[in-house]
């Protein structure tokens, strides 16, 4: 495996600031819950990496982020393996958590929330109490 070096919050966002690629691997529901909120990145689930990596630029500086930066690691690890220049490869230690904790930007996207709509089916709003009441 290559050696991919780690870096701090602080060098990973000077590295956005000249156009780098912030890749984050963890999964859909993770980054609903908190995101980062910086202008070029993507989201590449972990769970679907090896299924498409090819998407990944080869001819930037790419830096890798998880929750705490051993998914990020793996992730970057194995995209090393598969030919890309592991000089431009780095995975964010602390992942997310340290991003956070160093104040840089995240966003929470709002949640997809519904209230579900209660219909009569008979003794109850939704058939299981039958003192008329709600489940």
């Amino acid at each position: 495996m290559s050696n991919i070096k780690e870096i701090s919050p602080e060098q990973a966002n000077e590295y956005l600031k000249v156009d780098a690629l912030l890749i984050d691997v963890r999964e859909g529901e993770e980054v609903d819950a908190l995101a980062f909120n910086v202008p070029c990145v993507t989201n590449v689930a972990y769970s679907l990496f090896d299924q498409n990596f090819t998407e990944i630029p080869n001819n930037r500086i790419l830096i890798f982020a998880c929750h705490l930066g051993v998914r990020s690691l793996n992730a970057a690890q194995y995209l090393a393996a598969q030919g890309w220049d592991a000089d431009k490869i780095f995975s964010l230690e602390g992942g997310i958590d340290a991003w956070s904790a160093a104040k840089f930007p995240t966003i929470k996207p709002n949640p997809n929330f519904t209230m579900a709509k209660l219909t009569e089916t008979g003794g109850g709003c939704c058939g299981g109490g039958s003192n008329g009441s709600c489940c």
